[in-house]
């Protein structure tokens, strides 16, 4: 018996398609799956699909990275393209430790890290893809608004960059 849904399921790119996140969208449709209202029971049961489904390639901090970044994008395929080198997880740890200026080019970006925990830490974040300085920028020399703001991160003396969905904003650094 075929169901019909009002709702298109897109797959666009970088997301990859997943037989797996339609399985759970339809579960959901047709109450069998687990619907939640809180967000913590949300995000406990998220990353219990997520790893019920891996291959089992990272462990330990590398694990929760990779999970956090599948959970995110909703990307399986970070499990098998993600590489880590120079200990990037410990360095940022230490970053974070000594109280360091963090700076992102997106506002969605800035929006997901808690700035609660940032203070704890005496660590400062700051967007501002949107600023006047940004649009002026980019007009003015003809590139993204990305890069324009790496620009002026790095002229600030930012020490940790988060880099959203512009890859041209890695061309300032």
């Amino acid at each position: 018996m075929k169901e019909k849904y009002d709702i298109d399921i897109i797959f666009k790119r970088p997301i990859e398609f997943h037989s797996l996140i339609v399985d759970i969208l339809i579960d959901r449709l047709k109450g069998k799956g687990f619907v939640y209202k809180n967000p913590s029971e949300i995000e406990k049961r998220s990353f219990e699909i997520i790893g019920a489904n891996l291959k089992g390639i990272f462990e330990g901090r590398e694990l929760s990275v990779v999970m956090r970044m599948i959970h995110t994008t909703g990307d399986y395929d970070y499990e098998s393209i993600t590489s880590f080198k120079n200990k990037p997880i410990e360095s940022g740890i230490e970053a974070l430790k000594k109280g360091t200026k963090i700076f992102t080019d997106t506002r969605m970006a800035y929006s997901g890290i808690n700035k609660r925990k940032l203070k704890e830490l005496g660590c400062e974040i700051d967007c501002f893809i949107d600023s006047d300085e940004v649009f002026k920028r980019s007009k003015e020399q003809n590139i993204t608004r990305s890069m324009a703001c790496i620009d002026i991160a790095v002229d600030l003396d930012f020490e940790v960059f988060v880099i959203g969905n512009a890859p041209t904003a890695l061309l300032g650094l």
